[in-house]
């Protein structure tokens, strides 16, 4: 019984780990220091995926800092993604 019991716990594990898929938190605290503008799609996925404020502030606070509202127009993916990251925030505060 003790080979079934292991089994048994081997595959819960595995089955209950693989339910958050969430980006790891150090993806977004990246985001604070790196020098670099991440890619639209990029941004766009964490900023989906997050799952705390703080994390969609991180994404947006990233956004502001490389002025994608002012640099590209609106037929890049920046500017779809920031205005969709800009709704979110400004929605989350009121």
């Amino acid at each position: 019984m003790g080979f079934f019991n292991l089994l048994f716990s081997v595959h819960s594990g595995i089955k209950n780990g693989s339910k958050d898929l969430s980006p790891p938190d150090w993806k977004y605290k990246d985001l604070r220091t790196t020098p670099y503008l991440y890619g639209s799609d990029y941004l766009s996925e964490l900023h989906d995926s997050a799952k705390e404020d703080w994390q969609r502030n991180d994404v947006y606070n990233h956004m502001v800092r490389y002025d994608v509202h002012d640099k590209y127009d609106k037929e890049t993916g920046y500017y779809a993604g920031y205005e969709k990251v800009r709704r979110k925030h400004f929605r989350s505060k009121r």
